[in-house]
């Protein structure tokens, strides 16, 4: 279990000032006193993120509870030992935190560490597997990837998460979540890219991406419906591209 804690910090108080924490809180209504975050794992479900609050409102301390399903980390764990390399720079070894819904990747030379460094690596390792960017591929510029050999491809994967709020808004898309008892909820929503002819496409059910094969989105429309095709699962992309090399 891992819990965050950001402490509360007194504002900048200028030399011969005194400081007074009633008058403080009457010109400032909502007054936060404590707040941390806690990782909950679970045997047999997916994580949750807890959310304390207590806050000074209107001359009364309350203390606030939310949850969120699941986690923008990696694995589902804020830090883990690895390394990475920044431009011009040697490869480092330290402990590495991937926010996969924002692309954020933050360093610190040791687990006890307070400082929390935000990078930009060329690329870094975590449990033997390597992520690597693309700031030059206007397509690919904001993410981090895997890859994998599939037939005469290298299949990378941005393995993003999204975060889902619990709104009733009109908004493109939305992966509403079922249970009310969340604020919000992170979901893994893979993407898939290839080169070809040193060129970046996206792995997508659009006719562009076919025509690059000489296929049309009509044409293959049987092939996927047989297969069951699934973009956000590696199996099915690479039994796409098999087929679609295989003309």
């Amino acid at each position: 279990m891992k819990k965050i804690i950001v402490l509360f910090i007194l504002p900048f108080l200028s030399v011969g000032q005194a400081y007074n924490l009633p008058r403080e809180m009457a010109e400032n209504p909502s007054y936060i006193l404590e707040e941390y975050y806690e990782i909950i794992k679970r045997d047999t479900a997916k994580p949750e993120i807890l959310h304390f609050t207590k806050y000074f409102f209107q001359g009364s301390t309350i203390e606030k509870t939310e949850y969120a399903l699941g986690t923008p980390y990696l694995y589902d764990q804020e830090w883990h030992k690895g390394s990475l390399k920044l431009p011009g720079q040697d490869v480092v070894e330290g402990y590495l935190s991937y926010n996969m819904v924002h692309q954020r990747v933050h360093f610190k030379p040791n687990s006890f560490s307070n400082q929390r460094i935000l990078v930009e690596p060329e690329f870094f390792i975590i449990n033997d597997v390597t992520y690597t960017s693309f700031p030059d591929v206007s397509l690919m510029a904001f993410a981090y990837f895997t890859y994998e050999k599939a037939g005469q491809f290298n299949l990378l994967c941005d393995n993003r998460k999204v975060q889902s709020n619990d709104i009733n808004k009109d908004i493109l898309d939305p992966y509403n979540i079922t249970s009310k008892q969340y604020i919000a909820e992170y979901i893994d929503k893979p993407e898939y890219f290839i080169f070809k002819d040193g060129e970046a496409f996206k792995v997508e059910d659009k006719n562009y991406f076919y025509k690059q094969f000489g296929f049309s989105k009509k044409a293959i429309k049987t092939f996927k419906e047989e297969k069951n095709i699934d973009f956000k699962e590696q199996e099915s992309v690479e039994m796409l591209l098999a087929h679609l090399s295989n003309k």
